[in-house]
């Protein structure tokens, strides 16, 4: 078994344990007061943190598997690229709870927002390898893909980077900040893909 497929295997059970660490975390109320409609009204927190991460650890998976297609082998550096945006995700289980407990508290959004950050970075970093390394890739891997899976990588870090400052005044304005992530990232879909002629 080559590497690459070793490395395939094993990030894709970090994303499902990960995945399976959120739902963990939510658990049915009991005995609260105002019955048990209140009780589930007042988890809004946990559950729209677990929907948010979700949908984050969803897409960067996502983003994954389409990076894995476009591979012919992996080296050192992919492999411990890889293993940093793993930890990453294998991390976000964490800050989800935080929020989950915290609610719309300041410190709970920003460390929030800057966990998302660090590992859409992380994932723009592994693009930018697989590009600037052709020795790892198909032969027939367009670079059109590559530099989209960039731009978008680095778009989704910038959204979340910019609600941290937010955030720390106005803690729900940051966390609709958030809600960018889709518009912008439809966006850059549209940007032309050519590089400016030096």
């Amino acid at each position: 078994m080559s590497l690459l497929h070793r490395l395939v295997m094993f990030a894709d059970a970090v994303f499902a344990i990960a995945i399976t660490i959120l739902a963990i975390e939510l658990r049915p109320p009991h005995g609260a007061p105002g019955g048990l409609s209140a009780a589930l009204l007042a988890m809004w927190p946990k559950l729209l943190s677990f929907a948010l991460s979700f949908v984050v650890i969803a897409a960067v998976w996502l983003n994954h598997v389409r990076i894995a297609r476009l591979l012919s082998g992996a080296d050192r550096a992919l492999t411990w690229m890889t293993l940093a945006l793993l930890a990453g995700i294998a991390f976000l289980p964490f800050p989800t709870a935080v929020l989950g407990e915290a609610g719309a508290e300041p410190a709970a959004v920003v460390f929030y927002a800057g966990s998302v950050a660090a590992v859409a970075c992380l994932q723009g970093a592994l693009w930018l390898l697989v590009r600037r390394r052709a020795s790892l890739r198909r032969p027939d891997a367009p670079e059109s893909l590559l530099r989209t899976g960039i731009r978008r990588s680095f778009a989704t870090a910038a959204v979340f980077a910019v609600s941290v400052p937010v955030a720390m005044v106005l803690p729900l304005a940051g966390m609709l900040l958030w809600a960018l992530t889709l518009p912008v990232l439809a966006l850059i879909g549209r940007l032309p893909l050519t590089e400016p002629e030096s």
